[in-house]
């Protein structure tokens, strides 16, 4: 996006020549892929009228969970079919007061319940899935489809789909961007971000996304302390752990710095896995209460185990997770009293062939989010990047800061990428 933008500035390309050739890339590559439910048929005619008052639009794609005005919008339901929201999100409004416009809405999983993300195909290997639910955001920036694609993130749904396809995807400290007309998840645990290619791109996408500013002073390696949860490692398939450790290693050697380790009983990441299940399940529950009375039949058999999972748990099991929160959001913090990043794994293994979506265990088995949900509980930043190859899949790694620290990972996933490629890989077919 950086990049466009000099050009457009420089006048050497205009912003709605940019915006004409990714539709074309669209119309043509995206019968494969499938990362769209449908283009904004009027977006070409929107970029020509805010051509005349701004030297630049920004082409934006949008998850299909957040409501967009006039734009159908489903949140990946047959219940919704037809449904066009009278308002956009807020998320979607600041985009356009900052002269963003809509290309698209892009496919998530049934109400963002599940990592399949189905009709959307990875882009590394059609026969794969490429996570979710933010998984046509995903796919449309690793194939070239898409710039700047927004993604929700509850238990891990930005993460997923970003290190499945390969590319940069930001959960923010929770409440940073807002979430008026989002579909929600769960109301406590939900986090709205970007997904995108590079990482220095990350701070104009905070800024439409917010409409607040978000400054990098330069970027030096000698000012960061990093940590590095060795023992994570030691759950990814040994193919994900070797290609991970040779890129630490790599890291370490490019940026000239030291690690320091951090034990992983210090970051409870498995007790907290529970306790973000009970919240999450919960307020599913009742957030699909009433639909899920009216119209059994339409919700996939994965989501009508996670709601019925939901209406069990105990509500003195509730706010004890509730109350929980705090104290292990201080715990987690305090690991940054010396550290201003630590490095932990994404994902166990890479992007899984595609399966039936019939039992909520199939879905547990390919998303191993003991990595990811924990942060969502506590609402720290975490970012992931692409760090290599596994069986030609993308492997990705997460770079997780103190709350409110979200400024430094993205300066040190970036710093990361200035001085490696592994981010400009393009799926075969997608060039």
């Amino acid at each position: 996006m950086n990049e466009i933008e000099s050009l457009v500035k420089s006048n050497a390309i205009s912003p709605c020549t940019v915006l004409e050739r990714l539709m074309e890339r669209i119309h043509k590559l995206d019968t494969k892929l499938k990362s769209y439910t449908r283009l904004n048929l009027n977006s070409l005619e929107e970029c020509a009228k805010r051509a005349k008052s701004s030297e630049n639009v920004i082409p934006v794609s949008v998850k299909d969970l957040f409501d967009t005005k006039n734009i159908e919008t489903n949140y990946g339901s047959t219940i919704y079919r037809d449904h066009f929201p009278s308002k956009d999100s807020s998320v979607v409004a600041n985009i356009k007061k900052r002269n963003g416009i809509v290309i698209g809405k892009t496919v998530t999983h049934e109400f963002a319940l599940g990592i399949i993300s189905s009709p959307t195909k990875n882009p590394w290997d059609l026969r794969r899935i490429p996570g979710g639910s933010s998984g046509g955001s995903a796919a449309a920036v690793a194939a070239g489809l898409s710039v700047f694609a927004t993604g929700t993130d509850t238990g891990g749904s930005i993460r997923i789909p970003a290190a499945m396809c390969g590319v940069t995807g930001f959960k923010p400290t929770y409440n940073l961007i807002p979430r008026g007309g989002i579909y929600p998840e769960s109301w406590s645990l939900d986090h709205a971000g970007p997904i995108t290619r590079y990482a220095s791109d990350l701070t104009l996408e905070l800024e439409l996304m917010t409409r607040k500013n978000f400054i990098i002073k330069g970027r030096e390696s000698k000012k960061f302390k990093v940590g590095v949860a060795w023992e994570m490692f030691e759950y990814c398939e040994s193919s994900v752990k070797k290609v991970s450790l040779a890129a630490l290693e790599k890291i370490k050697k490019e940026l000239n710095i030291e690690y320091i380790h951090v034990k992983e009983k210090c970051l409870r990441f498995k007790e907290m896995k529970h306790f973000h299940e009970i919240i999450d399940t919960s307020e599913i529950a009742l957030i699909h209460r009433e639909n899920y009375e009216k119209y059994p039949d339409s919700y996939l058999d994965s989501s009508i185990e996670q709601i019925e999972e939901g209406m069990r748990v105990k509500a003195v099991d509730y706010v004890n997770a509730k109350r929980s929160r705090e104290k292990y959001r201080e715990l987690l913090d305090s690991q940054f009293k010396t550290l201003d990043i630590i490095i932990i794994p994404t994902l166990q293994d890479v992007a899984p062939l595609t399966v039936h979506q019939k039992k909520r265990e199939e879905v547990d088995d390919i998303s191993e989010i003991d990595f990811l949900s924990p942060l969502n509980y506590s609402g720290n930043p975490a970012l992931t990047i692409p760090v290599g190859f596994s069986h030609e899949l993308p492997v990705g790694m997460q770079i997780i800061g103190k709350n409110n620290s979200d400024l430094r990972c993205i300066e040190f996933a970036s710093l990361v990428q200035d001085l490696t490629d592994w981010h400009k890989a393009i799926p075969q077919g997608f060039s």
